[in-house]
């Protein structure tokens, strides 16, 4: 779903700089707001010490960047934080936000600073075969009929959930 292809989209930019893991993990920082759901604090904290420290000469751009999926686990009164951050960085900080539906998550702010990019659902066919798939690489047994519970349990197809 949206989280994987954050994930691939990163995976793709860390390539395409050809950085090392250690250099990687100093560009860019990926948090799952709905980890900190209850205590908004810490991921402000978190944060704010991501991009604060001076960018190390041996990193070959001049942007950091921030993944936050699950965004709409943030509440709009909340992202008042997230506006002094962006406003603060804004010449070395770079976003990635990942939620359904920006326009019912995000705050004005957000939302204007934001280039939106649509997903589709990802089809029946194509999410029997990621589940397929997994339970054959990790030798998982299943029955049919267990399969077509999963799928009638989870009609929007979330492949997280199932």
């Amino acid at each position: 779903g949206k989280s994987a292809l954050g994930k691939v989209f990163l995976n793709e930019l860390i390539d395409i700089q050809k950085y090392k893991n250690s250099q990687a993990e100093r560009w860019c920082l990926f948090l799952d707001a709905k980890l900190f759901r209850k205590d908004l604090q810490t991921l402000w904290s978190k944060v704010q010490s991501f991009a604060e420290p001076v960018i190390e000469k041996f990193i070959q751009t001049k942007y950091r960047l921030l993944v936050v999926d699950n965004f709409d686990s943030i509440p709009p009164s909340s992202q008042q934080i997230l506006k002094r951050i962006m406003e603060s960085f804004s010449g070395t900080l770079k976003y990635l936000f990942i939620c359904p539906d920006p326009k019912t998550c995000m705050t004005g702010f957000v939302l204007n600073k934001s280039t939106n990019i649509r997903t589709r659902a990802i089809s029946e066919r194509d999410a029997l075969q990621v589940i397929l798939t997994i339970c054959n690489q990790h030798r998982i047994g299943f029955e049919r009929e267990g399969i077509k519970a999963i799928f009638a349990a989870h009609t929007n197809r979330s492949l997280s959930k199932m």
